[in-house]
């Protein structure tokens, strides 16, 4: 194994990281969150060699850092990737793309491992979910097993119905989103065990008890708010273009962000000016116009914004490889928060505001338009009623109209005051 100067190594790296298109903000922001505090620490602890268990201790000194709240997660995160970059150029004197996995992601036993796996391949085969319910579900369950792995059981032999209830209120401490998900992932888990496992504990009476429904109205964007993000982007730059034509079509379709990271140019129907999918989320049909200022976005990125690349998706990363942009909804909200900022529109935690605020958006100001309630579920692709009734209570200024005056209600000073 060679050892290395880490002065000289840095710079080999910086000098392989020019094929992957990085901005020089990133290359800038790289060598102050990456390189420089890597040399620092080689500097600090008189390491004047690079070796595999060098650049370990200098990750894992970052990690601590990261825990006791002195440095950030960004910060940590590129310096983790830098220091990948250093090894794998340091091993192989060259350098390939590739994405960094989770830090020490945590693992279940082979037990419960292979459980999970086989619930989510008997709930695919049987078709009972969609690919991104299931995912969901997956990661629900992922959870209640590392409870029980962690509170001691390594099989489902020792669970009882007191160990399996105690999940309830401890990832109810943990979610701002509510527990009806959690909840029916668990029912439809425990319903596996006995139809397929056929345990001795039914543990499904421990997740019976009805959730209280979420009362709180989130709203979407104000019409001005919406045309101020759209206004915020630089339309003539590629990225600009992308990020116009993706927002501006959520705002004009009310799409998913999943759908509008998987839309194909096979879904566009030119001729007929309409955008046809198999929607990830109900997995059933959907159809809806396009209108021309939509059309002409997205026709003018894939002209002279879109990199070149034989990808089916439309919208792809700006940086190699081109590559569609991932399904997680976090890269969405990564590209409108941005603008958000630009325009000084707040999204704090808990605000939940984000890209898929576009779509309540649109719902919203449908139903402000009279447009019926049967007719925004059809556009916004909801599979019941009740999905699109939430927009009924973000209206108020309609809901004003029905507020009732106390005309009659006659009370005295002192009733008020108790």
């Amino acid at each position: 194994m060679r050892t290395l100067d880490p002065l000289v190594l840095c710079e080999q790296t910086k000098a392989a990281m020019g094929t992957f298109g990085f901005s020089a903000a990133t290359m800038e922001y790289y060598e102050k969150t990456g390189f420089q505090p890597i040399l620092s620490y080689f500097a600090t602890f008189n390491q004047e060699l690079v070796s595999h268990e060098t650049l370990e201790c200098c990750v894992l000194q970052a990690r601590k850092k990261y825990e006791d709240g002195k440095l950030s997660y960004h910060g940590f995160s590129y310096l983790r990737k830098a220091v990948s970059m250093m090894e794998e150029v340091y091993m192989t004197g060259s350098l390939e793309w590739r994405e960094l996995p989770n830090w020490k992601a945590i693992e279940l036993n082979n037990y419960f491992t292979e459980l999970l796996e086989t619930y989510v391949s008997t709930k695919k085969r049987a078709g009972c979910h969609t690919d991104s319910t299931l995912e969901i579900y997956k990661g629900i369950i992922f959870q209640f097993l590392k409870y029980l792995d962690d509170h001691g059981h390594q099989d489902l032999s020792t669970v009882t119905l007191k160990d399996a209830g105690g999940f309830v209120p401890y990832i109810g401490n943990r979610r701002s989103s509510g527990m009806q998900g959690v909840m029916t992932a668990l029912r439809s888990f425990c319903r596996f065990l006995n139809d397929v496992y056929l345990t001795e504990s039914n543990l499904l009476s421990a997740f019976q008890a009805a959730v209280a429904p979420r009362r709180k109205v989130i709203l979407g964007f104000t019409r001005d708010e919406a045309d101020a993000i759209l206004n915020a982007m630089d339309k003539e730059t590629a990225i600009g273009k992308r990020d116009y034509a993706i927002l501006l079509l959520a705002k004009k379709t009310g799409l998913r962000s999943g759908d509008i990271v998987n839309l194909q140019f096979t879904n566009i129907d030119w001729k007929n000016d309409e955008i046809h999918i198999i929607q990830r989320k109900t997995n059933r049909p959907l159809s809806l116009p396009l209108e021309p200022d939509v059309g002409n976005a997205i026709y003018d990125y894939a002209l002279h914004g879109r990199p070149v690349a034989k990808s089916p998706y439309i919208f792809l990363r700006m940086r190699p490889p081109h590559k569609k942009l991932t399904d997680h909804s976090s890269s969405m909200n990564a590209i409108i928060c941005k603008y958000m900022d630009a325009v000084g529109i707040s999204h704090k935690p808990g605000e939940r505001k984000g890209f898929h605020s576009l779509r309540r958006s649109l719902g919203t100001w449908m139903l402000e338009n009279e447009v019926p309630l049967d007719t925004i579920k059809e556009v916004l692709g909801h599979s019941h009623m009740n999905s699109s009734r939430p927009y009924l209570s973000m209206n108020l200024e309609k809901l004003k109209c029905c507020s009732l005056s106390l005309d009659g209600i006659e009370v005295t000073r002192g009733e008020l005051l108790r």
